[in-house]
């Protein structure tokens, strides 16, 4: 998966890409994903109602226009009502 991952940084000009080199990273970074879910779950079910719904989604963006784009990302969710956590 990740020669895949960087033939298609590559091929958009990336400059830079770290990926997990070790089994114990990926399963650092992998656990850390889970406790995030776990806690947004959690964080819905105390706020919202016990019987809350999650989708979830990632996202690759240039540093470049991360700013912008969470911005628009939050402007949408605002319009459509929604709850939300952005992590990253």
């Amino acid at each position: 998966v990740s020669k895949t991952i960087k033939e298609i940084a590559k091929a958009h000009n990336y400059k830079s890409l770290r990926v997990a080199e070790s089994e114990e990273e990926k399963f650092e970074l992998w656990n850390a994903r889970k406790v995030a879910l776990w806690s947004c779950i959690n964080y819905g079910k105390k706020t919202i109602d016990d019987n809350i719904q999650v989708w979830t989604t990632d996202v690759a963006v240039p540093i470049s226009r991360l700013c912008k784009s969470l911005q628009d990302t939050k402007d949408d969710i605002d319009k459509a009502g929604l709850t939300t956590a952005i992590l990253g």
